[in-house]
């Protein structure tokens, strides 16, 4: 009788050992997940990283289509002179001497 106490208890020693050490695997496993997720070289930094990098990739591509266009505008005035002209008339209100303007109200 005594053999099968003896038995019963290594028996749930066992069991006790084995979940014990499934526990700590868990556990082990857990933490490195939750490491690889959260730390600052994690995955939800990555992703952070990842957004900024294609959102100021978008913001470079703006910047430079609007410094073509003023380089365009820059080439343009240093070609013709009478784009110097339109634009002092139409934003200074200027003119040629003897040049009369003639303002038009709109009705509403």
């Amino acid at each position: 009788m005594s053999a099968w106490f003896k038995n019963s208890d290594n028996e749930s020693e066992s069991i006790f050992v084995r979940r014990r050490k499934t526990f700590i695997t868990l556990g082990i496993i857990l933490s490195v997940l939750l490491i690889m997720i959260f730390s600052n070289q994690g995955l939800l930094k990555r992703v952070e990283l990842e957004l900024d990098k294609k959102r100021l990739e978008m913001e470079s591509a703006k910047e430079m289509r609007i410094r073509d266009s003023i380089l365009r505008q820059i080439k343009l005035m240093e070609q013709d002179s009478t784009e110097i002209e339109r634009i002092a008339r139409e934003r200074y209100g200027m003119k040629k001497p003897g040049e009369k303007i003639f303002y038009y109200r709109n009705k509403k």
